[in-house]
C-alpha cells in the first residue's frame, strides 16, 4: 500500500555509551525513541506554541496521556528535537515557586486554566 514505509524510523547503534543515550546524537535508542514518540503523541496534543528558549526560537508541544504530560521542543535552526515528561501528580510541586523565584518574580497564584499551566 502507498505510504507503508512513510513512518519507518531507522535506528543506528551509538558509537559510545554517551552517544547511545543522547537523543540529540542522531544515533542510539534515545534518538529513535524521540522520533517514534512524535507521531504517537500527536493525537493527544493539548497545547502548541512558538517561544524563545535561550534566545533560540522553538516550537513547543504539550501532550497529555496515561497520567503523564509530555513536552517536546523543536529547534528548526539546528534541527534538534528534545523531549521530556512528568507525571500529572508531580505538576503541583513543579509549579510551586521556590524562595528565589518568589522574591524575584513575586507570588504567583494557581494557573487560571490548562493553557496557562502548560505555558508555565
Amino acid at each position: 500500500p502507498a505510504g507503508l514505509f512513510g513512518a519507518v524510523i531507522p535506528v543506528q547503534d551509538g558509537l559510545t555509551r554517551e552517544e547511545e543515550s543522547d537523543e540529540l546524537a542522531k544515533r542510539g535508542w534515545r534518538s529513535a525513541l524521540a522520533l517514534v514518540m512524535q507521531p504517537l503523541l500527536e493525537d493527544v496534543r493539548v497545547h502548541r506554541e512558538a517561544i524563545k528558549i535561550q534566545e533560540q526560537l522553538h516550537t513547543v508541544n504539550v501532550y497529555r496521556d496515561a497520567g503523564r504530560i509530555f513536552y517536546s521542543a523543536y529547534d528548526p535552526e539546528k534541527s534538534q528535537y528534545r523531549s521530556c515528561s512528568i507525571a500529572v501528580d508531580q505538576v503541583n510541586s513543579l509549579l510551586t515557586p521556590n524562595s528565589v523565584e518568589a522574591s524575584e518574580f513575586g507570588a504567583r497564584g494557581a494557573p487560571a486554566d490548562p493553557t496557562e499551566m502548560y505555558h508555565r
